[in-house]
């Protein structure tokens, strides 16, 4: 069975210069990714398909069609709030490759 990894990431292309390759080799099993790049696409991603095996979170997404910025710490918010309204499933094997330091250190707590 194909594992999912969502890519949450409103300018990096998964698949260009080969962030997806390179964020995998972190999984001893093959991911293939969906490429989301907002607050609004990933809960309702998660909403019609549940959680994915793993996560790649940005933290700037440029989301210029709310007037409350949302960020990758706000989905990550969401995901641990989904995680707790399901019976408390495990929260998703994840990596970070925001290049905003605080914004890292929001996610990862």
């Amino acid at each position: 069975m194909e594992k999912i990894l969502i890519w949450i990431d409103d300018i990096r292309d998964p698949e260009k210069d080969l962030w997806v390759k390179y964020i995998s080799q972190n999984y001893p099993e093959k991911v293939s990714a969906i490429w989301l790049k907002s607050f609004y696409e990933v809960s309702a991603w998660i909403e019609a398909n549940g959680l994915p095996y793993a996560i790649s979170f940005d933290h700037d997404l440029g989301d210029i069609n709310s007037t409350i910025e949302k960020t990758g710490y706000d989905c990550a918010k969401y995901i641990v709030d989904y995680c707790i309204n399901n019976n408390y499933l495990e929260f998703p094997k994840y990596t970070i490759q925001s290049d905003n330091g605080p914004g890292r250190k929001n996610i990862d707590s």
